[in-house]
């Protein structure tokens, strides 16, 4: 999946809030990430994996290596499909 930077710092402070376990291990499959209970917006996008237009060769290629991406990536702009 994917996660904006600004949601990787809401993840920290939900799963540590008093910043005492920075070796805490976190599950980003959790179900509560991707669709949280409380309507809010989702911390994690399961899939696909997409990247915004910005995004360097070399970013997109480390996020498909990371991602076990099938070699596909999805370039969107606030939620557009580009390309």
């Amino acid at each position: 999946g994917t996660m904006t930077r600004r949601n990787v710092e809401r993840l920290l402070r939900v799963a540590d809030p008093s910043g005492g376990m920075p070796d805490k291990e976190v599950d980003l499959l959790d179900p509560h990430f991707q669709a949280p209970p409380d309507g809010s917006e989702p911390l994690v996008e399961g899939s696909p994996v997409r990247v915004s237009p910005d995004c360097t060769v070399k970013d997109a290629y480390l996020l498909m290596k990371v991602a076990e991406s099938d070699g596909v990536l999805y370039v969107t702009d606030r939620g557009i499909l580009q390309g």
